[in-house]
Order: C-alpha cells, then sequence, then structure tokens
C-alpha cells in the first residue's frame, strides 16, 4: 500500500521553528518501527510566519527522503551500530590480520566516542571536518589522523554499496586542518658502522636475524615467514609474509620479490643453518613463525643497551639500507627495486635518511667493507653485492 505523502507539521518552541514528522527506522530488536521526529528549522526571529518557513520544511524532509521511494530505513542506523552489524564483520574481515587491529584500536579509541552516536544518514561534510578538528585538537599524529579519515570514509563507502545509503560518500571532501596536525616523529635509519658492531657481538639466531633485515632491507613479517627454501638461485625469495602465527601474502604484488642475498649475510646464513634444509628460518619451540618482537626484547635489546645503541625498531634496518644505497650513489630505481616499493616517491621520501657529509666518502667503500670483515672472499674486488649486480 503506498504511503501518504507527509508535509511535516511545522510549530514553535522556546524562540525555534520545527518541523515534525513521522519516519521509519530500524528498532533496537532489528524490526521496522514507525517514530514521530522533529527536526529545529530556523530561529522565530528570523522567520516571522509559518509561511516564510516552509521552504526550509521542504528543503529538511527533501534531504532526510522522508516522501522518498528510495529511502532505506537502516539509514537511520547510528554510525556505530553500523560499524558493530556490517562494517567490521563484512569489510575489515576481508582484511590482512596484520591491519585489522589497526582498524579496531582507531575506530575504539578514536572515532567511536566523537561521532558513534551519529545517524548515518544525518552525517554531513560539516561532521566529518568537525571530527578531524577533534582529532587534532587531541594532538594525535599525523598518520593516525589520516588513517581515521580513512576509515570514516571506507564506513560510508561500504554504506552506499550495501545500498543502506543513497548520496555521495560526506567523508571526500573532508578536510584535516594539516597546519595543527602533529609533526611525526623522526624515524630512525641504522647505520652501517652499527650494524657491524651489532653483528660482531650478537650471537646465534640473533646474528641471522640482525643480518637478514641489515642487508635484504625484508620487512618484519617477511622474515619471520622465511623458509630455507626462500633461499635459492643467490636470492630471498619473499612468497609469504606473518602475522603472529598466521601466514599471509606479502603486503603488495611488487612485494613478491626476490632479493639477492650478498656473500657476507650467506656466510651468516650458511652458518645459521646447520644442516637444516627446510622450514621455517626463524621458528619458535613450537615450530610457529618466531615472534620477533618478543625475541628482541628479550635477547637483542638488552645487548644493544650495553653498546649503547638506541633500539629503533626492525624497520630502522629497512630504512638504512636504503639510505646505505642511496649515498653510495646507486640509481634511485635501483634503490626501489631492492626496497621493493610500487612508488618511488615512497623510497626517497620515507626510507632515504640524511647522511652527514662526513660519512659520505666512508659509504665508498660499503661493498669492500661488509667483505673484508666476514673474510667471506680472499679476493675483494670478486665480492658482488646487489649493487654490483643491479646496476
Amino acid at each position: 500500500m503506498k504511503t501518504r505523502r507527509q508535509e511535516g507539521h511545522i510549530f514553535k518552541d522556546a524562540g525555534y521553528w520545527y518541523v515534525r514528522f513521522y519516519q521509519d527506522e530500524i528498532g533496537e530488536s532489528g524490526q521496522i518501527v514507525r517514530r514521530q521526529r522533529a527536526k529545529k528549522l530556523a530561529r522565530v526571529s528570523e522567520y516571522r510566519s509559518k509561511k516564510s518557513v516552509e521552504p526550509l520544511r521542504d528543503e529538511m524532509l527533501e534531504r532526510l527522503q522522508v516522501n522518498s521511494p528510495h529511502y532505506n530505513p537502516e539509514s537511520t542506523m547510528t554510525i556505530a551500530g553500523f560499524v558493530k552489524e556490517h562494517f567490521f564483520p563484512h569489510h575489515v574481515s576481508q582484511l590482512k590480520p596484520s591491519v585489522r587491529p589497526s582498524y579496531e584500536c582507531n575506530w575504539k579509541k578514536h572515532l567511536e566516542p566523537v561521532c558513534g552516536q551519529i545517524r548515518l544518514r544525518d552525517f554531513r561534510t560539516s561532521d566529518g571536518e568537525r571530527v578531524m578538528r577533534e582529532l587534532v585538537r587531541r594532538n594525535l599524529g599525523r598518520n593516525t589522523v589520516r588513517h581515521c579519515k580513512s576509515i570514516l570514509s571506507g564506513i560510508f563507502s561500504e554504506a552506499i554499496r550495501l545500498g543502506v545509503l543513497d548520496t555521495g560518500n560526506p567523508v571526500r571532501e573532508v578536510r584535516i586542518p594539516s597546519s595543527k596536525l602533529r609533526p611525526p616523529e623522526e624515524t630512525g635509519a641504522y647505520s652501517l658502522e652499527e650494524i657491524t658492531r651489532m653483528l660482531r657481538n650478537l650471537i646465534g639466531p640473533a646474528r641471522a636475524i640482525i643480518a637478514v633485515f641489515a642487508y635484504t632491507g625484508l620487512r618484519k613479517g617477511e622474515v619471520a615467514a622465511l623458509r630455507w627454501e626462500s633461499w635459492r638461485d643467490g636470492a630471498l625469495w619473499v612468497e609469504q609474509s606473518a602475522w603472529r602465527t598466521q601466514l599471509t601474502d606479502p603486503k603488495s604484488v611488487k612485494s613478491k620479490s626476490p632479493v639477492p642475498v650478498i656473500a657476507p649475510l650467506a656466510a651468516i646464513l650458511s652458518e645459521h643453518l646447520n644442516g637444516r634444509a627446510e622450514g621455517l628460518m626463524f621458528r619458535s619451540s613450537r615450530g610457529t613463525p618466531l615472534n620477533l618482537d618478543n625475541f628482541a626484547k628479550r635477547t637483542i635489546r638488552p645487548l644493544l643497551e650495553k653498546l649503547g645503541i638506541g633500539w629503533h625498531g626492525f624497520h630502522a634496518f629497512r630504512r638504512g639500507l636504503a639510505t646505505n644505497l642511496n649515498e653510495m650513489g646507486v640509481d634511485p630505481k635501483v634503490v626501489q627495486a631492492i626496497m621493493r616499493h610500487a612508488d618511488f616517491q615512497t623510497t626517497m621520501n620515507h626510507y632515504v635518511k640524511a647522511v652527514p657529509e662526513s660519512a659520505r666518502k666512508a659509504m665508498e667503500g660499503l661493498e669492500r667493507l661488509i667483505c673484508s670483515q666476514y673474510a667471506v672472499e680472499k679476493d675483494l674486488d670478486r665480492c658482488e653485492t646487489p649493487v654490483t649486480r643491479l646496476n
């Protein structure tokens, strides 16, 4: 049966004009219920008569799709309700396990408190900018605020995809007040001298782990998932990644690339191999991928503290390799290939760090220095590295 068109009832209260109407909504039990709603239109002092406020009423009812045949009661769900019922179960659950915790944390900690109770259909671009201003006011980092905006935009994209909303994405045009963003903290990049000191003092699996990070630039998940079968034809073949005990695909298609193994790394891996020919390179006592963060906390970080070397995380080795290769004069495109970045600017803007001029000359002897320290080959001129092979 066709529903009678609503004109809405205009009334005054406390110096304001309001419009009252009925709307089908999703109730707490999940059933559709018809509820009476009222929306503020304007001040009585600005619109003296009921007739003068009628255009505002019409605009309001059209915006709320009160009489639209495309109106969906599910659009009256709060953002928090939609996230719980649809976004996390159907969208976030499809993401890689390593990514899901950041979505859940940023939603629960930052977004839900400031916009969770707004209904999907009522959210406007101005609300999105208010949310961003609030996050900036809380002194969150640049990347966190941008990720929160991305999550919020994803929520509305999913609502539109499912047909819950029949509008444009209100977050698309939201601007972040970048001038007030807290600048990102400076990230570390280990120098060749620091890496050399580490490898001189570490033993066993710790030495092999640091050597892989320092001489290949692999990501943490990629190192944890390495198998002895991955070491072939003079390279480590990145074929999977690990998050906790779960094995997944690498970060991107570009990440599935072989990384050359230089002679010093080959010597350290051969020592760590100890007769094995298959299975995980770095595994726990249960045979699962080694938790590298726990291993670093127990084994690597205490030693580095004694050496006076700060711990900047495993990614600092990746940034260090990019920086060292760049300072040696290696073609930036070659550095990008070794880092396995799809975007050239990512390599240059986020991984290559500034090195003092005094260190620039020292970098010229990088290959000879590495080879001589581990005496891999007697004839140092024949010691091949990724640089000499790829240039």
